[in-house]
């Protein structure tokens, strides 16, 4: 037998290899030959003295425990009148399920227990012996002094069973202490080699591995008694930080090299100094620049450079002083132009250490800066191309757009809110930029924001923005909204009939007073904003109907402009055709055209997105279309059946018959060519020959 705790090991235990489990009753059980209930019982007080059991299970004539015997209930029980061996058994010992765990077994004050399967019947006896209870004591002292040490400890039996696990070798390993004890090594996982250990005997120091992205340091040992192995110890270590701290060093090192490298490549020249303006490194191209040698720079402080006349600054102090970036002009000693330009570096506390300074020869950049100034007022001179030109990247043709965009040319030149109306996919927002880049403000920020794209609950704060704290989830220290975002700017309000009307107070202010409270705020904010809000709904109809405030139309409504649809303007729909059919041709390396036939049902679609949804037709027929040149027939069915309906190809008004045939035969053309794929296919299905058809189609 070999024993460990309170569980006495049958020596010849089989182990399982990698497919080991707990240990169960079954495994540790002994064949204890049970005594029948109607046995005499001298004969069994006669076998309890000559084999020295503690205990004898009594079952019935077919198996099923009753109870053990023991020599003390024989004892207590000696002067029964009756011998019988029922007076002597103890029926109320706990039993053990034959596939129970070693480590879920109580044993309480009983030195035996039976082991029985789900029907009672019995199977064998787990025993304890006295001193076991001293030797559990220990193990539990020892687990004490294992779980107060810092490495992790980690032992298993001779048959690779965790027996003891620390709790750094929880922290560090991250698993349980109670889901591994009393599992095999090889079953939990752990890769500390204590398995290679009990084969071998040998003792491993300072063994490197790695598990989890984690590093591991191992020492591993057998333990030794009488000469035979039975268990081993391992004691672990999670060295990542150290091996990271390492590989930072080597790491800043690398950089610092790399850092100095740069430094004297640099045209430029550098100069470190501490916060008494002491050099501690400078660069080559400060020493060409200054004409001062390497002896008379490292160690020396800027102020006797300015005593001695090389320099008239010292940009260290006046850092120091204003505790910020400093920028000096200087003039060397060969007469160039030197700009330098001091910068602190600060401690986390907000005190300065160090100064980088940085020495630029711009002798040749201020003359170049001459010529470029010169260069400048000629092109805008000549090419009338300034922030004040009407030039815009607006496609278009028609007078009503022309006159359009010279409106907006020139009410760009004062701040007055504009309020941009039209349907969707018009160009609301393309007029909003063209007037931001023509105003004054094209220096500053232009923000757009979607109304309605933007739950409600979060629109307030993303406009106006938040203090910290002022709600759940809140950002510490706050977050600016978009009107502190586009101080200085312009914001373009898109969607504005979105706008839910608790917000519309608020807008309300921002118009009228130049400032708004951030949400959980108590200070206002002063702003300078230019809006421009655009909508494609009826705001007349909102504010009829309460959901627009009448005063915040007055206020936004100071400039209206009214953006055309498509359909009003068709002048416009030939150049954006070849607008867009160049854009996504080089976008996708593909070369495509549009017959004429094409383009004609093209621009008699009255196109209800107007210029998004023509943009996305002609990106669509690029895609998609197999050959060379888009024809009708490659055209979508609700365009071929608006293009055919015959008030759109005739006009609601004929003139005279002989329109209405021509347009009629054209009807009948472009139907046969989209239906059987080519022109001549249609030809020879409408009897005429395709030169006639394509005459027809010209008329």
């Amino acid at each position: 037998m070999i024993e460990y705790g309170s569980i006495i090991y049958p020596q010849n235990m089989v182990v399982r290899g990698d497919d080991v489990s707990i240990i169960s009753a079954n495994e540790v059980m002994e064949m204890v030959k049970p005594v029948v209930e109607n046995e005499d019982i001298e004969i069994v007080t006669q076998r309890l003295l000559t084999t020295n059991e503690e205990g004898l299970p009594v079952v019935t004539q077919d198996s099923k425990l009753v109870g053990i015997i023991t020599t003390h209930s024989i004892l207590q029980n000696v002067f029964a009148s009756e011998k019988l061996i029922k007076n002597f058994i103890i029926h109320n010992l706990p039993t053990v399920h034959v596939h129970t765990p070693i480590k879920e077994i109580v044993w309480a004050e009983h030195k035996i227990l039976p082991v029985t399967d789900k029907n009672n019947n019995y199977l064998g006896l787990i025993k304890k012996k006295t001193e076991d209870n001293n030797k559990f004591i220990l193990d539990s002292r020892l687990d004490i002094i294992f779980s107060s040490n810092q490495s992790g400890i980690l032992i298993i039996n001779h048959r690779g069973i965790i027996v003891s696990f620390n709790s750094a070798a929880e922290r560090i390993s991250k698993f349980q202490r109670e889901k591994v004890l009393g599992k095999h090594l090889a079953e939990v996982n752990l890769p500390v080699g204590l398995l290679d250990v009990l084969k071998t005997g040998t003792s491993e120091i300072s063994k490197r591995q790695q598990y989890n992205q984690t590093t591991f340091l191992t020492n591993r040992s057998p333990i030794i008694e009488n000469g035979r192995i039975v268990g081993a110890i391992g004691i672990f270590q999670d060295i990542s930080k150290i091996e990271s701290i390492t590989e930072k060093l080597k790491l800043s090192k690398e950089a610092f090299n790399h850092l100095q490298a740069i430094l004297e490549s640099s045209y430029d020249g550098f100069l470190i100094t501490d916060r008494d303006g002491t050099v501690l490194q400078n660069n080559k191209a400060f020493e060409r620049l200054t004409g001062l040698p390497t002896e008379l720079i490292v160690g020396r402080k800027i102020e006797e450079w300015v005593k001695n006349g090389v320099l008239k600054q010292d940009v260290s102090k006046l850092v120091i002083l204003r505790g910020g970036p400093v920028t000096a002009m200087e003039t060397s000693p060969k007469g160039d132009k030197l700009m330098i330009t001091g910068n602190p570096v600060y401690m986390k506390n907000g005190e300065i250490i160090q100064i980088v300074i940085n020495v630029r020869d711009i002798s040749e950049l201020l003359e170049l800066r001459k010529e470029l100034i010169g260069t400048k007022e000629l092109v805008e001179r000549f090419s009338g191309k300034d922030n004040n030109s009407k030039d815009s990247d607006i496609i278009m043709n028609s007078q009503k757009m022309k006159d359009l965009l010279d409106l907006s040319w020139r009410i760009a030149q004062v701040d007055s809110t504009i309020l941009i109306k039209g349907e969707s996919g018009v160009g609301k927002e393309l007029f909003a930029k063209y007037i931001f880049e023509k105003s004054k403000r094209y220096k500053g920020p232009f923000i757009r924001i979607n109304c309605g794209a933007i739950p409600e609950q979060l629109l307030e704060s993303e406009l106006y923005g938040y203090e910290s704290g002022a709600f759940t989830g809140a950002k510490k220290g706050g977050k600016p909204g978009m009107f502190e975002l586009a101080d200085k700017g312009t914001i373009f309000l898109d969607e504005i009939g979105e706008l839910p009307i608790g917000l519309q107070v608020k807008l309300l202010r921002v118009l009228q007073e130049q400032e708004f409270v951030r949400v959980g705020g108590l200070e206002p904010i002063k702003v300078d904003v230019r809006i421009i809000a655009a909508t494609n709904r009826n705001l007349n109809s909102l504010i009829a109907e309460g959901k627009f405030r009448e005063d915040l139309y007055f206020r936004l409504n100071v400039i209206p402009l009214e953006v055309p649809s498509l359909r009003e303007r068709k002048e416009d729909c030939i150049p954006l055709l070849h607008y867009f059919l160049k854009k996504f041709s080089e976008k996708y390396s593909i070369s495509k055209t549009l017959s004429p036939e094409t383009i004609n049902l093209l621009v008699e679609y009255d196109w209800p997105g107007n210029v998004r949804e023509l943009s996305n037709m002609i990106e669509r027929l690029i895609v998609t279309t197999p050959e060379e040149m888009v024809k009708p027939y490659h055209l979508p069915k609700n365009i071929l059946d608006l293009a055919y309906n015959e008030d759109k190809i005739f006009g609601s008004k004929i003139k005279n018959l002989k329109d209405a045939v021509v347009g009629f035969e054209k009807s009948l053309i472009n139907k046969a060519i989209n239906k059987h794929g080519s022109t001549h296919r249609a030809a020879a299905i409408l009897g005429i020959n395709p030169s006639t058809l394509f005459r027809k189609l010209r008329a």
